[in-house]
C-alpha cells in the first residue's frame, strides 16, 4: 500500500478509504463534520478529478474530525495517541493553508 508522500505528490487513497471512514462514522454513530462530508461527496462525484491537493484536504479533515467530534469513543483515552497526532496534523496543514492563502492571496478550501 503506498503512502501519502508530499515529494511524489501522488493520489494513493482509493474508494475503501473513503467507505472506511464513512463506515466509521455511520458504525459509530458519530456526526460527519460538514468539511469532511464534502470531501467524499467531491470524490465520489468524480474519483478521477480527486487531486493531490484534495488529499491533502481530506486527510487534514480527518485530523479536524478526530480532535472536534464531541463522541465518548473519541474522547475515550484509547484514542489519545490518536488525538494528539491528528491535532498536529490539523495545526500543520491548518498553517500551510494560512501561509499558501498569505502569500498567494487566494483561500485553497
Amino acid at each position: 500500500m503506498e503512502r501519502h508522500c508530499e515529494e511524489k505528490k501522488k493520489v494513493v487513497m482509493t474508494a475503501d478509504d473513503f467507505k472506511n471512514v464513512e463506515e466509521f462514522f455511520t458504525h459509530f454513530k458519530i456526526e460527519m463534520p460538514e468539511l469532511l462530508n464534502e470531501r467524499i461527496t467531491s470524490y465520489k462525484k468524480d474519483p478521477r478529478e480527486f487531486s493531490f491537493d484534495d488529499q491533502k484536504l481530506f486527510r487534514a479533515f480527518i485530523a479536524h474530525a478526530m480532535n472536534t467530534v464531541d463522541h465518548p469513543l473519541v474522547k475515550d483515552d484509547v484514542f489519545k495517541n490518536i488525538r494528539t497526532k491528528c491535532d498536529k496534523a490539523w495545526f500543520d496543514a491548518q498553517f500551510d493553508s494560512d501561509i499558501t492563502t498569505l502569500l498567494s492571496g487566494k483561500d485553497i478550501k
